[in-house]
């Protein structure tokens, strides 16, 4: 089906990113405040993360990128000084537009945890026609 994430190599890839990190299961877990049995899990493909605030979490706390970890393409690692922000914002447009409507002000509340504080630069946020909030 369209607009859905690929399973096949994700747990591989985590467990491969998890490793490369220097952190047990349960290290990862208490980082995404998930238990140590759900990251095994997603590892042997028996689960799979199930929310968008966790796909968002999991390349961060991972230190790789979105791509590589869900699709097994592009870069491993996030260029050192860049801002991932961008390519997070683009990812909740495109899921907030397929969304109803009663479910937007979730993607909303994310996006307003991970706005930069007003002391910095303000940050265009996703709306279902694309501009500014």
């Amino acid at each position: 089906m369209a607009g859905t994430l690929p399973t096949t190599g994700f747990g591989s890839r985590l467990r491969e990113a998890r490793e490369a990190a220097e952190l047990t299961q349960e290290g990862l877990g208490q980082k995404i405040e998930r238990t140590g049995a759900a990251i095994s899990q997603w590892e042997r493909g028996e689960n799979f993360p199930d929310s968008l605030e966790l796909l968002l979490l999991l390349p961060d706390a991972l230190n790789v990128t979105f791509m590589w970890l869900f699709y097994g393409r592009g870069e491993k690692n996030p260029i050192e000084g860049t801002d991932m922000s961008d390519s997070k914002l683009a990812l909740i447009a495109k899921i907030r537009k397929r969304l109803p409507d009663d479910k937007v002000g979730t993607i909303d509340q994310i996006v307003e945890a991970m706005s930069p504080p007003e002391s910095e630069a303000p940050v265009a946020r996703p709306t279902r026609t694309g501009g500014p909030l």
